[in-house]
This record gives structure tokens, C-alpha cells and sequence, in this order.
């Protein structure tokens, strides 16, 4: 006789194996009922325990300093300088301080995280003893801080700390500990996430977020504890919501990417940090705890090398990236300090498409030897080897992502190549500025850059300055008494200013944008349509189209139509060092190398230099400084310190702008290039000589149509010319 409910359940499982885990009831009897299940269970253990004390050994070694350097019994105290006790008894935080763990040293949960997994592999009783002891004491804390409305950290590390130690040593606890700790982690998740009891500032980044905040929390806790029979429906209920939510982050990554690799959004400071390790954790615990694959569901993070690849600028011993977004400007240093677990795991989780993160990682080797890896490094037990095989794979010298809002440029991929990007449209706006149409150039240094800085969020630099247009390669409209676009910063912590007036930019950091590209052996392009991004009271057209002509040329094209022309129209271009100013002719330079940018339309213009000290970040009004204290570290670094701005001599409610930027290395003995430009019916005729090659391009003045671009030879005579 058939047993339909083993049918049933096979069916289910095979499903599931194959790569679906869905938020249904029936889930959750592929959940292992054992301990340890989270990473790692009794089936993987041996083989985990063979790879961390042979292959990794020296990371466990290195892990077994840092817990013996733990305390035997962690107690809470906070630096008096950080949190204050007041009259009253409760606690008071002191600025910037906001959370527990800028106050308290040990949270418990990691320390009990790192002495369990000691604990599985050696088998040695004094690190059951240091997990259980920190374990006891996070869950306190957690408590204590929910009581007295205070947070204990940002990204949550600490909590998924506990729940994987509770896991990892659950069946060495007694009844009684494991039922005081399971009660107070399901009660304390419930009560921190944004429809609980909690009122203090919490991460409530959700599944179009890095997703680190407390939401990611109820798959851990319900895949930890459901079972164990101490309250099955409260872990059932976080476990079903944990799966659900998961689903929705995976799902919009998957839309995002659109095949490219690209990640929620475009400040690698971010996506190049956090926001790959919630995705290849989530995949490494369903694997262990369900038995199923989880990653061959989604294919982004597989692809996700393909998008470090796009914004990789090559620099002697670590790699650039442009800076867009939330990013500190400090060197522009691409942040690859979770590479070497990323692109393992990516190697460990996709074989069959492993090439990729190898060839990043072999990369970045010399960069990537960390003191101390992730657990997940254990884990890679059927990972051989991150040595590349295969020739490396071509950067495209063009591609454009719409769903994050950026078309990459690039004349190779050498470090005496030019790299460019430029900002259009995006689906996301963490994160993001008011900066459609913005551009970057880079040749040997960042001759047209990204100004500003985020700092440590203390000033008003930061909302007033830094994330607003004026502080971009952007086009400007003097709108009388227009108010500001909303950026975070400064006012999480209490501080508190005057709100300026908008110093002429946009007011909508996403908006519909309309964009055409092109691409071809000798130039690429984009053409953006950003008027939405405008307020309408003052804007009837912001258009710019962007074009590389190979190798180390741009024709950036403004039509711009303001709602009255007394509204005055500002062409920015900021840059590191002050520029030379000849007319219409701007020269910089910066590191190793140079820009000469031409103002070739309109003929008759208005050329403003605006920077140095005391002037580096002046808008609305006011230069607006970073902070004395907890910015200093942040000051003289690549924040744009010069800006040129450039407007009609006429006022009129049209105008076009034409310019040709020209990058080269500082030192170069070169022919500038000398367009001549004439006006035409329907638009303008640029002409020059470029690159051995004649450039023939009609500028249309109708918006919505891209410039017509003739390239032909020259002539064996023309070059001895």
C-alpha cells in the first residue's frame, strides 16, 4: 500500500533540492531536527573539521588567539565617555555614540559564535565553557537593551552570533539554558523589528537594502529553534517570515542584476561590502539545514564578478573605483576587504561558472590575505583551488545598466587606459545624490571627480553640500528661494541646523529617465533625458549626451531649457587641484595626469573658479565645512576642493552647451586637439582631427536625438601635417 504522505513528502524534498525554498508549511519538514543544523551538520562536520585543521589551519590558529584572548565571564561595561548613567539610573548616550557597540567592548554574541565553532572542531571543553558564558550574556544584553530602549548595533552580527552558537552547542546545554535562551532571542527579534515594541533607532533596511537589519534575523532564529519544542509557533512563524523576506531580496536582486551582476544599487562602499555576504549566507544555511541549493535558484551573485570587473580602475597594488553615491573620497580605493570570502564562496556555491571570482581573486591576491577569514571559509570543502585557469575575460569598452543607473566607459583596461562613468536614471535610491547626468573621468588620477565627502555623518557637509547636485558634474538652474532635496546625515544624531535654500539642483534623486545609447569600434555614447529630476516650476528640459571618442576623448552635449530665462544655467566641472583658466580653455591636472577641457558653445560665456580655502564646499550661501573633531581624518583627501562653472553671457530659456574634455598623462607631449564648430541649420558642426582619424559631428539642437558622428582616415599627407 502506497503512503501518500511519504509521496508527498519525497516529492516536496526533491523539489526543494533542486533549488525552491519557499515560505509553505510543508518546508518545513525538510528542516534537520538535529543540532547542529546552521552551516554546518553532522553529515558536513567531519569533513569541515579535516579542512580547518589542515588546509585552514592557520586561520584556525589564528581564531583560537583571538578567543583565548576573550574573558572567561563577560559583564557588562560601557565607557562612561560613550554612555552615561544618569541621576535616574537610565543610561544616556554621548555623541556620535548612539548604539551598545560603540560602548561596550564585548557583545557576546560573536565571541559565542567564534568559541562554538572551536568547540566543534577541537572538541575541547574550555571553549563550550567560553561560548555558554558569552552566549548567557548577549542574551541578557539583548534584553537589558530592549528594556532600557537602547540599540546594540547596526548590522546585527552579534544576534546571528548567539543563534549560531545556541545551534553549535545546543546539545551540550541544559533544558533549563536552552529554554532561557531560545525564549528571550525569539522574544527580543520579535520586539526589535519596526512593528515591535522597540521605539529607538533601529536598521530596518528591508529587501531593497543591503537587508542587514533585523529582519534578516527571523530565518536564523526560526531555522535555529523551530523544533525544539520550547515555542515551536513563534519560530515557526519567524522561520516562514524569514524565508519570505529572503525570497523578496533575492527576488529584487534578480531583477536589479538583469543578468549583469549588478547589486541593488551603484556605492560599491556597499555593494562591494555587506550586501554579498546576506545572499551567500542565506545559501550556505539552507544548504546545511534544509539539504538544499539554493543558489542555483538565482544567478546574480554568479554574475556578480562581471560587475567588479565594470568598475575596476587599475591602480599599482589595489584597484579604483569612481566613487559614486555614499562613498568617503578618501583614495577611492575599491573596498574588496570581504573579497576573498566573496569570490570563494561564489567559486564554492557556482563551480561550474567558478572562473570569474577566481579571476578577481587572483587578482587581488596579494590584497586578500586577511588575519582572520569568515567561519564560511570552513565550509569550502569541495572548493580546490581559486587558481585561475582560463584566459581572463574582456571588460566591455561600453555597457550601460540601467537598473542601476550608470553607463561604464573605458578605452581598455590598462592603467594607462581612460575610465568614465556616467550617472542615468537607477530603480534604487539608497544611497543615491542628486546627481543625474553626472559624470567622472579618470586617466592616471581623477581629472573630473566627485566631490564631497560622507565623513563620519557629523556635518552638514553632508546633506547640504555633498549629496546635492552642486556638488557633481551637473547642470545647475537658479531657481529664487527653491527648497532643498532631503539627504540623511547629521540629523540621526540629534544635531540640528537652519535648512538653505536650494543652490540650483535637482530635487527627485530618481526619476523616469529617457536614454539612448550607441556603441562602435571608434566612439559610444549616451544620450539622458533627466528634466524629471528638475523641479517643473523651473526646468523644461535637461538633457546631456555623453560620448567617448576613443581612447581618451568626451563631446558632453547640454540642452537645457529653463521656465523663465532669468533662471541663470550653471555647467559644472569639479576637480582635485585648481585649474588653469585661458578663455574658454581649462586646463587641470591631478597625480599622473591632465584634462584640457574646451568650451566650444555657447562662444560668449561667464567663467567662474570656485574653491580653495574656505571655499571647497561652498553652496547656498555657505561654505559648508566638515567637522573639526570627527571629520579631521576626512580632510585634504579627494573631495574636490575647485569647481568651474560655466554660463550663458545672455539669458535666455534655451540653451545648448557643447564641451570636448581631452585626458592625457600630465606629462605627454601632445597635439591638443582644436575643433573648429560652426552653426548650421538645426544645430551645430564640430570637425576636428583626432586619433589619426577625420571626426565629422552634427550636434542637433531638437531634443530626443543623438548627435551623427563621421569617422574617417586621414590621408598618409594629413599625417605628416
Amino acid at each position: 500500500m502506497v503512503n501518500h504522505r511519504i509521496v508527498l513528502l519525497l516529492g516536496l524534498a526533491a523539489a526543494l533540492t533542486a533549488g525552491a525554498l519557499e515560505p509553505e508549511i510543508g518546508t518545513l519538514k525538510l528542516l534537520r531536527k538535529d543540532h547542529p543544523r546552521l552551516f554546518v551538520n553532522k553529515e558536513t562536520l567531519p569533513a569541515v573539521r579535516k579542512r580547518a585543521l589542515t588546509v585552514e589551519k592557520k586561520m584556525l590558529d589564528l581564531l583560537r588567539m583571538r578567543v583565548e584572548r576573550f574573558p572567561e565571564n563577560p559583564r557588562r561595561d560601557f565607557d562612561p565617555r560613550k554612555l552615561v548613567r544618569q541621576k535616574d539610573g537610565t543610561y544616556k548616550f554621548i555623541r556620535p555614540a548612539f548604539m551598545i557597540s560603540h560602548a561596550q567592548k564585548y557583545i557576546g554574541g560573536v565571541e559565542a559564535r567564534d568559541s562554538a565553532f572551536l568547540y566543534l572542531i577541537t572538541g575541547e571543553k574550555k571553549y563550550f565553557v567560553k561560548a555558554k558564558n558569552h552566549l548567557l550574556f548577549s542574551v541578557d544584553l539583548y534584553e537589558w537593551a530592549l528594556a532600557n530602549q537602547h540599540m546594540v548595533e547596526w548590522e546585527h552580527k552579534n544576534y546571528e552570533g548567539s543563534i549560531c552558537a545556541y545551534d553549535w552547542i545546543c546539545n551540550e546545554l541544559t533544558p533549563e539554558e536552552r529554554k532561557k535562551i531560545v525564549e528571550k532571542l525569539l522574544y527580543v527579534v520579535r520586539e526589535i523589528q519596526m512593528d515591535g515594541k522597540a521605539t529607538f533607532r533601529r536598521n530596518g533596511g528591508g529587501p531593497t537594502t543591503g537587508f542587514y537589519g533585523s529582519e534578516r534575523l527571523h530565518f536564523y532564529t526560526g531555522a535555529a529553534f523551530y523544533g525544539d519544542g520550547i515555542n515551536d509557533k513563534e519560530a515557526q512563524r519567524q522561520l516562514l517570515r524569514g524565508i519570505s523576506k529572503f525570497n523578496e531580496v533575492l527576488q529584487y536582486r534578480e531583477k536589479i542584476s538583469a543578468g549583469t551582476g549588478a547589486l541593488v544599487h551603484h556605492t560599491i562602499a556597499y555593494t562591494f561590502g555587506e550586501y554579498p555576504e546576506t545572499c551567500l549566507n542565506y545559501f550556505f544555511a539552507v544548504r546545511s539545514a534544509f539539504g538544499v541549493n539554493e543558489a542555483a535558484r538565482w544567478n546574480h551573485m554568479q554574475k556578480f564578478p562581471d560587475f567588479v570587473d565594470l568598475n575596476w580602475i587599475p591602480y599599482p597594488g589595489r584597484p579604483r573605483e569612481f566613487g559614486l553615491g555614499d562613498c568617503h573620497h578618501l583614495d577611492n580605493f575599491m573596498p574588496v576587504y570581504s573579497f576573498d570570502m566573496t569570490m570563494r564562496s561564489i567559486a564554492e556555491l557556482y563551480p561550474e561558472h567558478a572562473e570569474r571570482a577566481k579571476q578577481i581573486h587572483a587578482r587581488l591576491s596579494e590584497r586578500l590575505r586577511s588575519r582572520y577569514r569568515r567561519f564560511t571559509t570552513y565550509l569550502m570543502t569541495s572548493l580546490e583551488s581559486m587558481e585561475p585557469v582560463k584566459k581572463v575575460s574582456q571588460v566591455p569598452r561600453f555597457q550601460y545598466i540601467p537598473t542601476v543607473g550608470v553607463a561604464y566607459f573605458r578605452s581598455g583596461s590598462s592603467m594607462a587606459d581612460t575610465y568614465a562613468c556616467f550617472r542615468s536614471g537607477g530603480k534604487n535610491a539608497l544611497h543615491c545624490h542628486y546627481d543625474q547626468n553626472h559624470f567622472v573621468i579618470y586617466h592616471q588620477g581623477y581629472l573630473a571627480l566627485d566631490s564631497g565627502t560622507r565623513g563620519l555623518n557629523q556635518s552638514f557637509h553632508l546633506p547640504y553640500y555633498y549629496a546635492q547636485s552642486i556638488a557633481h558634474n551637473t547642470i545647475l538652474i537658479d531657481m529664487p528661494r527653491e527648497k532643498i532635496g532631503y539627504h540623511w546625515g547629521p540629523g540621526h544624531h540629534g544635531y540640528k541646523s537652519p535648512v538653505p535654500f536650494m543652490d540650483g539642483g535637482q530635487y527627485r534623486k530618481l526619476a523616469p529617465v529617457k536614454t539612448k545609447t550607441v556603441n562602435t569600434k571608434e566612439y559610444a555614447g549616451i544620450l539622458s533625458d533627466a528634466t524629471g529630476s528638475y523641479r517643473p516650476e523651473k526646468c523644461k528640459l535637461a538633457e546631456r549626451e555623453f560620448l567617448h571618442l576613443r581612447p581618451h576623448l568626451f563631446l558632453v552635449i547640454d540642452r537645457v531649457k529653463s521656465a523663465k530665462k532669468e533662471y541663470r544655467k550653471r555647467w559644472l566641472l569639479h576637480t582635485q587641484q585648481k585649474p588653469q583658466i585661458e578663455g574658454n580653455v581649462f586646463t587641470n591636472f591631478e597625480e599622473k595626469g591632465k584634462l584640457v577641457t574646451r568650451c566650444l558653445w555657447p562662444q560668449k560665456v561667464k567663467v567662474e573658479l570656485i574653491g580653495g580655502p574656505g571655499r571647497e564646499f561652498w553652496a547656498s550661501g555657505k561654505n559648508w565645512e566638515l567637522h573639526p573633531v570627527f571629520d579631521k581624518n576626512y580632510k585634504g583627501k579627494l573631495h574636490g576642493n575647485w569647481r568651474i562653472e560655466v554660463s550663458p553671457e545672455e539669458p535666455a530659456e534655451f540653451d545648448m552647451f557643447v564641451h570636448l574634455l581631452h585626458a592625457s598623462p600630465a606629462k605627454a607631449n601632445f597635439m591638443p586637439v582644436k575643433p573648429e564648430i560652426s552653426q548650421v541649420k538645426g544645430g551645430l558642426n564640430v570637425t576636428f582631427t583626432y586619433a589619426f582619424k577625420k571626426w565629422q559631428i552634427f550636434i542637433p539642437s531638437k531634443n530626443g536625438v543623438m548627435s551623427q558622428i563621421k569617422v574617417s582616415p586621414i590621408t598618409s599627407r594629413e599625417k605628416k601635417k
